[in-house]
């Protein structure tokens, strides 16, 4: 099973990643296309699809943006990354690393079917 980690810079991707056992792909899928890219570079493999959340204010403070102007890259990604249908969305606002990573152990022991990542695979590629 590949874990997919969907989320901003900054959004603690990385640091649930580092924190669990399994093959993992960190990424920020703000258009079709990109999608399309990844489900086809993942084809022939079960994936759990996770929506990495995080307001937007504690990102902009991991990031050490503060008070200054805000990135609208950082703002449209964090608005587009949470379009999708995810199987599982943690947030990193209120769990540390090792919480996400439990969580994912958990949902990895009895993954939905059809998984969101398939769903999406069929919409991306159609």
């Amino acid at each position: 099973m590949v874990v997919v980690l969907n989320g901003v810079p900054g959004s603690g991707r990385t640091s649930i990643a580092a924190a669990g056992r399994w093959p993992t792909v960190e990424t920020t899928l703000t258009e079709r296309t990109e999608a399309r890219a990844l489900a086809q570079s993942l084809a022939g493999n079960d994936v759990l699809f996770v929506g990495v959340r995080c307001p937007l204010a504690v990102i902009l403070k991991r990031l050490g943006i503060g008070d200054g102007p805000v990135p609208k890259d950082v703002v449209e990604a964090h608005e587009l990354v949470h379009r999708w249908q995810y199987d599982l969305e943690v947030d990193t606002s209120v769990l540390s690393p090792a919480e996400c990573a439990r969580e994912i152990a958990r949902t990895l022991v009895d993954p939905p079917v059809p998984s969101a990542f398939a769903r999406l695979a069929t919409v991306a590629t159609s």
